[in-house]
């Protein structure tokens, strides 16, 4: 259920034309400041979701819920299509659950298996 509203989310299918830009204006979370696309120094936040960059997932969009006893990370890739979802349970909040390491490793073995490629 939660990959759908990914997908309706990030592809378009779900808010206006005008919500869905509003979403995906970036302010910095350097700066604080608009910026157009998050790097690698700079992620940017949008409406309930981040932009970030790096080397080994390249541009996604991602949202991590972060409720006391249950997290969840979504993310999606545009140069490849590919949304996913991991979801840990967790102990008190702010504990380190590993979720963005989780996340790097599914990436590396997605890309060592041919999975992401551009569309």
């Amino acid at each position: 259920m939660a990959l759908t509203w990914d997908q309706a989310l990030y592809l378009g299918g779900e808010l206006s034309p005008h919500q869905q830009r509003q979403l995906e204006s970036l302010v910095s979370e350097v700066t604080g400041k608009p910026i157009p696309m998050a790097g690698p120094e700079n992620p940017g936040f949008g409406l309930g979701v981040q932009q970030a960059t790096n080397s080994i997932t390249g541009t996604i969009w991602d949202y991590e819920g972060e409720t006391p006893g249950y997290r969840v990370l979504h993310l999606y890739q545009p140069a490849s299509g590919v949304i996913f979802a991991l979801a840990a349970n967790s102990g008190a909040e702010g504990s380190n659950d590993q979720l963005g390491s989780l996340a790097i490793t599914v990436f590396k073995t997605l890309q060592a298996t041919g999975a992401l490629t551009s569309h």
